[in-house]
């Protein structure tokens, strides 16, 4: 993985433009792409498409969760340095805890697999963003490419398990 990690990483540090990119996907673009959920929410909420609004809120409140819930219980326990601590990099992306799994990528993945159930365009819009938030960092050097491929199937996991639970409650409850 650490000859993937250097092939992904090699972009950086070239030229200024790539940089920038890798910065704003890797640092910005996870608010903007979450910020688009909530005023989707927030629509379909507005235009009386509760199916929708409850999804995406189910989604978002699941994601948060594995993100700062299981994520944050993960490196309690498995303490995985990120690249910079343990090479000799420059990296364009500072992050101070440990690096397994990636917050970024359980996020969306969490998001985009309790969205499959309702909205495919929706599931896919989180999966790129977390992919292409997963990259951007590999290349900003704050994440293995291990980091990102664990938070990807943690939070598809997870998202099975809200979409399961979510179903069995909600057929109990009618």
């Amino acid at each position: 993985m650490e000859k993937l990690f250097y092939l992904i990483f090699s972009v950086s540090g070239q030229n200024i433009f790539f940089d920038s990119v890798i910065i704003f996907f890797g640092t910005y673009f996870a608010m903007i792409a979450g910020g688009i959920f909530i005023l989707l929410a927030f629509w379909y909420y507005m235009a009386d498409e509760r199916k929708y609004s409850r999804a995406i809120i189910l989604g978002l409140i699941s994601a948060f969760f594995a993100r700062y819930g299981i994520v944050s219980l993960i490196r309690i326990y498995y303490q995985s340095p990120r690249p910079f601590t343990f090479l000799d990099i420059n990296n364009l992306i500072f992050d101070s805890n440990y690096s397994f799994p990636s917050g970024h990528a359980m996020f969306f993945f969490t998001l985009g697999t309790v969205m499959y159930a309702v909205n495919k365009k929706m599931a896919w819009f989180a999966y790129i963003s977390g992919f292409v938030i997963g990259i951007a960092r590999i290349a900003g050097g704050v994440h293995w490419p291990t980091d990102i491929l664990g938070g990807m199937i943690l939070g598809i996991v997870f998202g099975i398990i809200v979409n399961w639970a979510n179903s069995n409650f909600m057929a109990s409850s009618r």
